[in-house]
């Protein structure tokens, strides 16, 4: 804006109506970080620069007004001026400096009631030193220093009692660090106590559960063991029975009736039978043969003799057919003797045993050639007669193993 008119007191006074009386800048506030607004007065001055003839009010020279009379609004100066007191408030302070109207207001707040705690304690301490002199006055410097040192008398108690306390709190430390371990040292050894007896659980567990299969094992063999002790082994072993005519041992027949007739391979293993039947009964007896001795052989037995002189009697049927033999007659006798023998021996031992349910007696040749009724030599008589002298000799040896079994098993 230019001016051409003359400076007159009125254009002055129509300067001033539009001129803005207050300049306004935008602030942040160091405390809460809000923008604010702050002004100033604008500073008047009288003079003018002749040449000047344009102003601004946010120009960074002074402004100017032509005509004669000057009108100076200098923003510079002002915010100039305010940074340095914002500075020095600053350093007075030690706050950080803008800060807007609601901080400044808590500011000013704390400030007082600062401000009033000092008075207060100002006002203690002018107490303090308004009584001090007279206090002071009343006591002479022997009163003061007895009195000095009965209070670093009691100072020294003090430590010392201090120090009492502190080795008290270091031996009951001491104490409690013992009793820790010795807790701990405790505990583990409940633990292991408890770990051994659940241990000892288990294991007790384990040899009831042993014991109770020992038990059944035990039992289970006592009664294995009863029913062998009642059991007839050697009936079990050889078992003797009546089939029809003949008699038959473990299953074969011995004899000679044809319905039909067994062959020579089912006699001579049923002779192997009687044979190794009749050495056993003798051995279990304890019975000496007198005249003939027995020899198992199986199907291949045979009867030897003692005196006069020793000869072979075989007590099997010939490969070729059933002829009838002197030989086999005599192994016969012979067989039948030994079984006479081991009656005998049962009789003398087990008294009261009786006789058997068929005799034998002594023939004209052999020493023992009849049974019951009939002879067991082939030559001597018929197929019947000589098929029931050998069922009669099965039914003695049937009386020996009873006697033995009642007798014996008994001792």
């Amino acid at each position: 804006m230019s001016y051409n008119k003359k400076r007159t007191p009125a254009n002055l006074e129509k300067l001033v109506e539009i001129l803005p009386p207050t300049v306004s800048t935008n602030l942040q506030c160091l405390k809460c970080g809000k923008l604010f607004g702050i002004e100033f007065p604008a500073a008047h001055t009288s003079e003018a620069t002749p040449n000047s003839h344009h102003f601004s009010c946010w120009s960074t020279q002074p402004l100017r007004l032509e005509g004669g009379m000057g009108v100076l609004c200098d923003v510079n100066g002002s915010m100039a001026m305010l940074e340095t007191l914002y500075d020095i408030l600053c350093d007075a302070t030690k706050t950080d400096y803008p800060r807007c109207g609601e901080c400044s207001r808590k500011h000013g707040e704390e400030m007082s009631r600062n401000l009033m705690r000092l008075c207060n304690l100002r006002t203690k301490y002018a107490a303090v030193l308004d009584n001090f002199p007279t206090v002071v006055g009343d006591k002479d410097e022997a009163a003061i220093d007895a009195e000095l040192a009965q209070l670093e008398a009691q100072c020294q108690a003090e430590e010392l009692s201090l120090a009492s306390l502190h080795a008290s709190i270091e031996t009951e430390h001491s104490i409690g660090k013992q009793l820790e371990e010795k807790k701990q040292d405790l505990a583990m050894h409940e633990s292991q106590y408890w770990l051994e007896v659940n241990q000892s659980v288990v294991d007790e567990s384990a040899a009831a559960e042993e014991s109770h299969y020992l038990d059944t094992r035990l039992a289970r063999a006592q009664k294995e063991l009863d029913r062998l002790v009642c059991t007839n082994l050697i009936n079990e072993t050889f078992y003797l029975c009546t089939e029809g005519h003949y008699g038959t041992i473990n299953g074969y027949r011995l004899g000679k009736v044809p319905s039909p007739a067994p062959d020579n391979e089912e006699t001579n293993a049923a002779w192997s039978y009687m044979v190794l039947l009749l050495h056993t009964l003798a051995n279990v007896s304890e019975t000496k043969f007198s005249l003939y001795r027995l020899v198992p052989r199986g199907n291949l037995s045979y009867v030897e003799t003692l005196v006069p002189r020793p000869d072979v009697y075989e007590l099997y049927a010939g490969a070729g057919g059933w002829f009838p033999s002197a030989r086999y007659d005599k192994a016969m006798c012979g067989y039948l003797t030994c079984v006479q023998d081991v009656v005998e021996e049962l009789q003398r031992k087990f008294p009261g045993v009786g006789e058997p349910p068929v005799s034998i007696k002594g023939g004209a040749v052999c020493a023992r050639e009849i049974v019951g009724q009939h002879s067991v030599k082939i030559a001597a008589g018929t197929d019947e007669t000589w098929t029931t002298a050998m069922k009669n000799v099965m039914i003695i040896l049937k009386w020996c193993i009873r006697v033995l079994a009642v007798h014996k098993g008994s001792s």
